[in-house]
């Protein structure tokens, strides 16, 4: 099983069994921007909790899993807000967290829930892990969605293309194709005022060569072996910078691109 692991998000995609799940954040990355807003790695302290994930300070605790509904605690106040749950899927924490200083002094985050979907195949699957981001207000304690729509985190689909011996021989023994999608989200370091900034960037790449779930592989021509190589998506390998508008939301400054051969379908 491939893993594609990431520095800000800790996901993971496999390109024969496709599962995207948070492994151990436990660091101590932290940045910040020149307004004081800054992003952080959430730890998992207890392993006997591992739905719970918590700041370095242990201010800040968010939790989710199949469980555990999804919620975050400040536990200075010993307040729990409980966050909704806006996508289907195997509920997990995002293990980052942004912090601000809030209007009446206290502090505002942003944190993130992600929801992970699998889907099986005749001899291969597909997985997606998709972020919802929060945010939470130290004046109201409510919590709103940041995102108008769910960011892809990361995908992986292993679809079957041999199903005979000359299949195999036409394919030169690369019998699958595999599409891999992995996202990283982090905060913009140059802003001196104002709101956090979030850099969104992504990388897609198909084996062998450049593939199309919306194609029948079994009809192309047979593969070379200068086919048998990672590609990359140009169109779906991309970096967005994301704003708070005016109603608080975070929109790219352009539009994510559809790539549906990497996600379940």
């Amino acid at each position: 099983m491939k893993h594609i692991l990431f520095v800000l998000l800790a996901l993971a995609a496999c390109s024969r069994a496709p599962d995207a799940t948070p492994p151990d954040a436990s660091n101590t990355l932290s940045i910040a921007d020149g307004a004081g807003n800054r992003m952080e790695a959430l730890a998992n302290p207890d392993a006997e909790h591992t739905a719970r994930w918590c700041t370095g300070d242990g201010v800040w605790c968010v939790s989710a899993s199949d469980e555990v509904a999804p919620a975050v605690t400040n536990t200075q106040t010993e307040t729990t807000t409980e966050l909704p749950l806006v996508e289907e899927g195997s509920a997990g924490v995002w293990p980052m967290i942004v912090r601000s200083r809030g209007a009446g002094g206290g502090e505002d985050v942003i944190v993130g829930i992600t929801a992970t979907k699998q889907e099986g195949y005749s001899g291969g699957g597909a997985s997606q892990s998709l972020l919802q981001l929060y945010s939470i207000s130290s004046e109201s304690g409510l919590a709103t969605t940041a995102l108008e729509h769910p960011l892809p985190l990361a995908g992986a689909a292993d679809i079957r293309a041999c199903f005979s011996e000359q299949d195999t021989a036409n394919r030169r023994d690369a019998c699958s194709d595999q599409y891999n999608f992995e996202g990283a989200l982090t905060l913009d370091t140059a802003p001196t005022s104002g709101s956090p900034v979030l850099i969104f960037t992504t990388e897609a790449s198909t084996y062998p060569g450049r593939v199309s779930r919306s194609e029948d592989s079994t009809a192309a021509p047979p593969l070379t072996q200068a086919d048998l190589v990672h590609v990359r998506d140009e169109r779906c390998s991309y970096r967005r910078t994301l704003s708070r508008n005016a109603d608080g939301a975070y929109i790219p400054d352009v539009p994510l691109p559809e790539c549906p051969d990497y996600f379940t379908q």
